[in-house]
């Protein structure tokens, strides 16, 4: 029989697919910075994709697109930033 505890993320929770999505702050905390910074990049432009679903406070992000947004940021030297890096 096989009691070892269900495999969680870094938060505490159960891990699930690359489709958990997250508010504003825990995906700020997931990219290891402020949420005020992530909302900086919203209205700015140039972070990752988000969702609106509701009128208020409806703002989520999917795990995928901060990752890929995360990856899009990869550099080899400070030479290959793009001129629009934010």
């Amino acid at each position: 029989m096989d009691n070892r505890p269900e495999p969680t993320d870094r938060f505490g929770r159960e891990a699930t697919s690359v489709d958990e999505t997250f508010d504003t702050r825990t995906a700020a905390v997931y990219l290891g910075c402020s949420a005020a910074h992530l909302k900086k990049l919203r209205l700015a432009g140039g972070g990752p994709i988000y969702h609106r679903l509701f009128r208020r406070r409806g703002i989520v992000y999917s795990r995928r697109d901060i990752d890929e947004w995360r990856s899009s940021r990869r550099f080899g030297s400070t030479t290959e930033y793009p001129e629009t890096l934010s």
